[in-house]
């Protein structure tokens, strides 16, 4: 028998070692080798549409897709290696300590799905330093603090397991692993987009956002386009196969197409106030810009014409702010919405920007269409109409309402830690509680501008009443699915003080004000 590596720890007694900081080799497997999809590529950590430099520090966790490709590489070689009279090892890279602790949270990850071992248990075999090695906080540039550890992934994986949001097939078939992942994949790739809990949950960015990418990966429009339009120019994409929608209005963006006219208040508008900011009111720094269209309806939108749109819109200032408080050094959770790491943008014209292989989104169904393809039956954005990054605001609610499905804004301050006053969280449980209501069955969609900050506390605080689930569960479980999701230490501080769904009523209990669904 072989001997054990100086400092391996024996997960499975005369079957698997740890070894972290030792070179692969005969009988050592470099743990994050066994991420490699079909081409034999790994990917390692990366938030899709974005280069690495816009996610900082951040270096975890790894995605679903390659936790689950973990899964399946390592029992295939552990059942191969089964016939030797010595215990397969893994290990991480030399004085990597990036890969020491991905290694660590996807070995709790095949120990949860495939062994159906407790996070508790875990932590007896592997100690609890490996329990508590750090996850900086997506898009961390500079010193924060770091609240995200290892166990909030363990408690991810063993609630997405309990709760049966990941089927047991997936470690089990890899063919089957193989379609999941890739399904996975092209929702991030062509959409922006993750369920995080499937057919329930769903999240992604503004869809403006996405449609105005120059990225041959994604969607080309954002409105169903009418039966004979789609047979001819629009395949319905293989995310989501089923049936042509009836006719529904066409929208697809064209630069012509935008008249920007500044508008006032409507006596009496239902709306949820805008932030005040220093210096000033909100009715005094925010201007309430609305977009007037009148689209052409009988082509697709081309990415050609996106990217004209990009070089010749000016983009509307969201809010006025003061010179004085502007400053380009301003660190993590500032104060303002310009200065806000919160506040993630796309970089369209990026060189190193992450994307999946393989799309082609010129094919893939309209926006608005895949979510009714996916029985989605509610639309929550949690950003506001004119935002930093979004090129002449964000979409028509009403169109959205005419293809029958529901719509709350229920926006809120993208800086100052991002974290959701209690009023906003009321109004989130109470339009969800109806819909779940009204039909167990029915989705939702929740976005905020990049979707991964206000919309990814909403998705959380949402899956934590429906399925009374701990915050630090779904903190390290949207991580995963999410790549990129809770965006500022405040967020995460947030989720991991809320225990289950009593904490959610207990914080909601005294908040007043109602919401009006649309």
């Amino acid at each position: 028998m072989a001997e054990i590596p100086v400092g391996a720890i024996e997960v499975l007694p005369q079957k698997l070692l740890f070894a972290p900081g030792q070179q692969a080799g005969v009988g050592v497997l470099d743990g994050l080798a066994l991420c490699a999809n079909e081409d034999g590529l790994v990917r390692g950590y990366a938030v899709p549409h974005y280069s690495k430099s816009a996610f900082g520090k951040a270096f975890g966790p790894l995605d679903l897709d390659q936790t689950i490709r973990f899964c399946c590489a390592l029992e295939r070689h552990l059942k191969v290696w089964a016939q030797k009279d010595e215990p397969l090892c893994v290990a991480s890279a030399p004085f990597d300590e990036a890969a020491h602790t991905n290694v660590v949270v996807l070995l709790g990850a095949y120990l949860i799905f495939n062994l159906g071992w407790t996070v508790q248990s875990l932590t007896q075999t592997l100690g609890e330093a490996a329990v508590g090695r750090p996850l900086p906080c997506a898009w961390t540039l500079g010193n924060t603090d770091h609240i995200m550890k290892v166990r909030h992934c363990w408690l991810g994986f063993e609630v997405a397991r309990d709760q049966g949001w990941i089927g047991q097939e997936c470690f089990s078939d890899e063919v089957h692993a193989s379609l999941v992942c890739s399904r996975y994949n092209e929702l991030a790739s062509t959409y922006d987009a993750a369920w995080v809990v499937p057919g329930s949950i769903f999240l992604c960015s503004d869809p403006i956002t996405t449609v105005l990418d120059p990225n041959p990966c994604t969607f080309t429009e954002l409105w169903p386009r009418p039966r004979e339009d789609i047979q001819e120019h629009s395949p319905v994409s293989p995310l989501s196969r089923g049936k042509v929608l009836e006719h529904c209005p066409v929208s697809p963006l064209s630069p012509a197409s935008f008249q920007v006219q500044r508008v006032g208040r409507t006596q009496g508008e239902t709306s949820f106030a805008e932030p005040a900011l220093p210096g000033g009111s909100p009715s005094s720094t925010v201007e309430v810009v609305e977009i007037l269209t009148d689209l052409p309806t009988d082509r697709p939108l081309a990415k050609e014409s996106v990217t004209t749109a990009l070089q010749r819109i000016a983009r509307p200032p969201a809010i006025s702010i003061p010179d004085s408080i502007l400053s380009p050094d301003r660190s993590p959770g500032g104060q303002t919405e310009l200065d806000s790491t919160a506040t993630v943008c796309k970089d369209y014209y990026g060189q190193n920007r992450q994307t999946s292989k393989g799309s082609d989104g010129s094919k893939a169904q309209p926006f608005f269409g895949f979510l009714q393809e996916l029985h989605i039956k509610m639309v929550i954005r949690a950003n506001y109409d004119q935002e930093n990054g979004i090129l002449n605001g964000s979409y028509d609610r009403k169109r959205v309402q005419a293809l029958g499905l529901k719509h709350v804004d229920l926006p809120y301050p993208d800086y100052n830690g991002a974290v959701p006053p209690a009023q906003m969280i009321s109004k989130l449980l109470r339009v969800s509680r109806n819909l779940q209501t009204q039909r167990a069955a029915d989705a939702m969609c929740i976005h905020c501008k990049g979707g991964f900050g206000r919309s990814g506390v909403y998705a959380c605080c949402v899956a934590i009443d429906r399925f009374d689930v701990s915050g630090e569960a779904m903190l390290g479980w949207v991580r995963i699915v999410r790549p990129g999701a809770i965006t500022t230490p405040e967020q995460e501080r947030f989720l991991c003080s809320l225990t289950g769904r009593a904490s959610l009523d207990d914080l909601t209990s005294s908040a007043a004000g109602c919401c009006v669904v649309h």
